[in-house]
C-alpha cells in the first residue's frame, strides 16, 4: 500500500494512504489551524495548510529574488548631484576651509547616475563608467549596494540615504569625515 505521508502527533505516528488527506479517530484532537470536518464519526484533516505555506513561501522567494536582481525601485532613474544642497551640508557638516569647498564646488553639480535593474552608470563631462551592482540590504531611507569602484575596479559597498520624499539622495565618501553629496532625481518633462 503507497504511504505518501506520514504525520507525527505527540508520540503516535499517523500514516495516511490517500494524499492530502488524514483520517484520525474522533476522540483524536489535532492542534494547529488546520481545517477539520467530521464525516460520519471519523475527523478528516485536510492537508490544505501545507500547500497553503508552501505557495506563499514561494512566491515571498520569488518576489525576493526578484527585487534583489531587479533593484529597489526608487533608486532606479537617472540622478543629478545638487551643488547648492551639497555646498550647503559641507559647510555644516565637515572641517574642510572655505578654500577646499570652493575647490570641491567646481566638480559638483555637473554628475549625473543613471541607475537601470542591472546596472549603475556614472557620467560627466565626457567621462563614463559602468558597473553591474548588487543590493545588499535595504532598511527603512538607506540602501546598500555593492558596484565597481570607478578608479580600483574593486567592489566596494556604498550607500544612498534617500529623503522622506524619494525624491533624492546623500551619498558620503569616508575620505572626508562627513562628507555627503546630494543627487536629485531627474524629472523628464
Amino acid at each position: 500500500m503507497d504511504k505518501p505521508c506520514t504525520i507525527v502527533q505527540g508520540q503516535e505516528l499517523i500514516e495516511c494512504h490517500k494524499p492530502f488527506d488524514i483520517h484520525l479517530p474522533c476522540a483524536t484532537k489535532v492542534r494547529g489551524s488546520a481545517r477539520i470536518e467530521s464525516f460520519r464519526g471519523v475527523r478528516k484533516l485536510s492537508i490544505y495548510n501545507a500547500m497553503k505555506h508552501s505557495l506563499v513561501l514561494g512566491f515571498i522567494l520569488i518576489f525576493t529574488t526578484l527585487s534583489v536582481f531587479a533593484g529597489p525601485e526608487r533608486m532606479l532613474g537617472t540622478w543629478k548631484s545638487n551643488k547648492g544642497a551639497t555646498v550647503a551640508h559641507l559647510k555644516i557638516h565637515t572641517s574642510l576651509t572655505k578654500r577646499q569647498i570652493e575647490k570641491l564646488s567646481t566638480v559638483l553639480g555637473k554628475m549625473l547616475i543613471v541607475i537601470d535593474a542591472e546596472t549603475i552608470t556614472l557620467k560627466q563631462d565626457d567621462w563614463t563608467f559602468t558597473s553591474k551592482y548588487k543590493v545588499l540590504s535595504e532598511v527603512k531611507n538607506t540602501i546598500t549596494f555593492e558596484a565597481q569602484d570607478p578608479q580600483t575596479k574593486k567592489l566596494v559597498k556604498s550607500v544612498f540615504e534617500f529623503d522622506g520624499s524619494g525624491k533624492g539622495f546623500w551619498t558620503g565618501e569616508e575620505k572626508i569625515p562627513g562628507y555627503k553629496e546630494r543627487f536629485d532625481k531627474v524629472v523628464v518633462q
